[in-house]
């Protein structure tokens, strides 16, 4: 994103704004998907009227470090999970159908990491291509080039792993999603954790209400559902998914969830699985892929579905959001 001319930017402690001079390239579409809440790799935005202006202020929040400051004091291992982490929150963004490559701040910054999870989050200032004609693949190809500059600001010399990542970083041929799937770190189970303590807490209340000498209440049984929310504006699409089995095709009769009018989603496309309150997602042999967060599954695999996620079967895409009662 080039910012100068029609924006205005400013920085300061917890904060980053953007002015916006004029009013032709503003993005009403481009606003409403950041308050849409689905992206959850981009910065809260809000936006206020400045001497007649729109202001974009975005809130980096208490634990939230500019990634220049953080380079310095990198090692490899978390120069790795950052970086994947930062080509992961591009992708995602690039998966919405809404979302413009012109839109994306990648100075380094205006990139910030939770210097606890070591999560990325981004910039997206809502203005149209009107404002800069910014294909993905341009985009794509600076983030490559940035990520090879800053592996020179490590506090340690770069070590074997780090040198293939940046070798396959320059291999136009790998595309992010094949370098995200050799070099991702595992993904820390934060919901299995979430529920694992919940269910400790339960524990303990019955074996103290036992100490008391009171009958204790049964344990609740949580209800899982996922919900699949179509993030495309050509039509409104949602589905609930409670039950052990959900097919979604674009067969009437063979799928629960159909997706009609895209000829690129098979049949019987991919499969939800639900199992001991969890949410999988397998491909079914699909001739277009199902990905999650930009990943493609493989054949037989049962990849784990998670809040926020963007489940895209072949280009039609979806948000997950998990909710119990």
């Amino acid at each position: 994103m080039k910012v100068g001319g029609v924006i205005e930017k400013r920085e300061g402690d917890g904060y980053v704004s953007y002015l916006l001079k004029e009013e032709r390239f503003y993005s009403q579409t481009g606003y409403k998907m950041l308050l849409s809440g689905g992206l959850r790799s981009i910065l809260p935005c809000t936006q206020i009227r400045f001497n007649g202006h729109r202001k974009f202020v975005y809130l980096s929040g208490e634990y939230r470090r500019r990634l220049s400051r953080m380079l310095p004091t990198f090692g490899e291992d978390e120069f790795l999970e950052v970086m994947t982490g930062l080509i992961r929150a591009v992708l995602e963004l690039k998966d919405h159908p809404l979302a413009r490559a012109c839109g994306l701040e990648l100075a380094e910054d205006c990139i910030f990491i939770d210097h606890k999870t070591k999560e990325v989050y981004l910039i997206y200032l809502p203005v149209g291509e009107d404002y800069e004609r910014t294909e993905w693949f341009e985009l794509e190809a600076v983030l490559r080039n940035r990520i090879a500059e800053w592996s020179r600001e490590m506090s340690y010399s770069p070590g074997d792993q780090i040198l293939r990542f940046l070798s396959a970083l320059q291999e136009t041929d790998h595309s992010l999603e094949e370098i995200l799937r050799r070099f991702r770190p595992a993904d820390k189970p934060q919901e299995e954790k979430h529920r694992q303590d919940i269910r400790a807490e339960e524990m303990q209340k019955r074996e103290s209400e036992k100490m008391q000498g009171r009958d204790p209440e049964p344990l609740r049984q949580r209800e899982s559902r996922l919900c699949l929310r179509y993030m495309g504006t050509d039509q409104k699409l949602e589905f609930t998914i409670t039950g052990e089995k959900f097919v979604l095709g674009r067969s009437p009769y063979r799928a629960d969830g159909q997706i009609s009018g895209n000829l690129r989603v098979g049949n019987v496309h991919c499969t939800i699985w639900h199992r001991d309150g969890q949410f999988y997602a397998e491909d079914m042999q699909s001739r277009n892929g199902t990905y999650i967060n930009g990943f493609i599954l493989k054949a037989g695999e049962h990849r784990l579905l998670h809040q926020g996620d963007i489940l895209k079967l072949a280009d039609s895409s979806f948000l997950v959001e998990i909710k119990e009662s």
